[in-house]
């Protein structure tokens, strides 16, 4: 089987008309067809039925379709492994959000210079930075998660062929408020107290990952946010208070240590089995392993 007429097909069936998905491809419209009637002989069964309005796929067709789409996934992640594995001096990192991590990222580059190097620093969600690794748009993962979840995500880990390296552990969390918020002159909060009020978090974290343990139960009073930025800003603005690892504290906020419980993050560097990391990226986790301890005592 060509894996080219594979590609044939998902373009037809992106453009709903074999005629523009010809002059995409750079072909003329009866050579295409041509190849599709060929392929649909060799495979024994019609993928699309040909109309005057354009084209319709088949059952069978609709079945081939999804296998073609996730062979040509697999294939440009192979055609990548060479870029993957490259001894490359510069930093790919995808990690989970945190202010704290993001400042010692920015130490790291500050106090060790690479010239013209560029590196490469996304923050998002706490399961895509697992994906970023995978589908290979980023070299290493920095993530977070309470002690109790690390089981649920080392089973994750070792299906995608992932080593998970623990290079932080017993950090606490630490409930964010606005100045403006009553809560704010208290010197703690209790565990216990955290669902009475309303929440922000990210919507992009798994509830059972993040809240839940901490007895937040999934209601109306939650509000998703997407990114770091607007969770600051719904807490800075709102009487909202959401949870995160103490780090900079921005302008206008407050932190309140949670007391009555012994929940705990750890800190992991995920990256695949057969990958060697190169001499920045040791010296960068070494880092991290000592920012990540003074956090402790925060």
């Amino acid at each position: 089987m060509n894996l080219q007429y594979l590609a044939y097909v998902v373009e037809i069936y992106r453009c709903g008309s074999i005629n523009k998905a010809a002059q995409n491809l750079c072909m003329s419209q009866p050579n295409l067809s041509t190849v599709i009637r060929n392929f649909e002989s060799e495979l024994g069964f019609q993928i699309f039925m040909r109309k005057n309005s354009g084209i319709e796929i088949t059952p069978e067709g609709r079945m081939l379709l999804l296998s073609a789409e996730l062979i040509l996934s697999e294939v440009e992640k192979i055609k990548r492994i060479p870029n993957a594995f490259l001894e490359n001096r510069n930093l790919s990192v995808s990690c989970t959000y945190s202010s704290a991590l993001m400042q010692s990222f920015l130490d790291f580059k500050k106090n060790s210079p690479a010239g013209k190097i560029q590196d490469a620093f996304k923050e998002t969600g706490l399961i895509q930075t697992m994906r970023d690794v995978v589908e290979q748009k980023y070299r290493l993962s920095i993530m977070y998660c309470f002690n109790s979840m690390y089981s649920k995500h080392k089973i994750d880990a070792n299906k995608y062929n992932l080593k998970m390296e623990l290079i932080g552990k017993d950090i606490p969390v630490v409930a964010i408020v606005s100045c403006r918020n009553p809560l704010s002159k208290k010197e703690n909060i209790n565990i216990d107290e955290l669902q009475h009020f309303p929440f922000a978090t990210y919507e992009n974290f798994d509830f059972d990952d993040w809240l839940g343990p901490l007895g937040i139960q999934n209601s109306g009073n939650i509000l998703f946010v997407f990114d770091r930025g607007g969770l600051v800003d719904t807490v800075r603005n709102s009487n909202y208070i959401s949870i995160v690892i103490p780090g900079v504290l921005p302008n206008g906020c407050a932190y309140l240590p949670i007391v009555g419980t012994d929940l705990k993050l750890g800190v992991y560097l995920l990256s695949p089995k057969s990958y060697q990391l190169n001499l920045r990226e040791k010296q960068l986790i070494k880092h991290l392993k000592r920012s990540i301890q003074s956090m402790i005592k925060i």
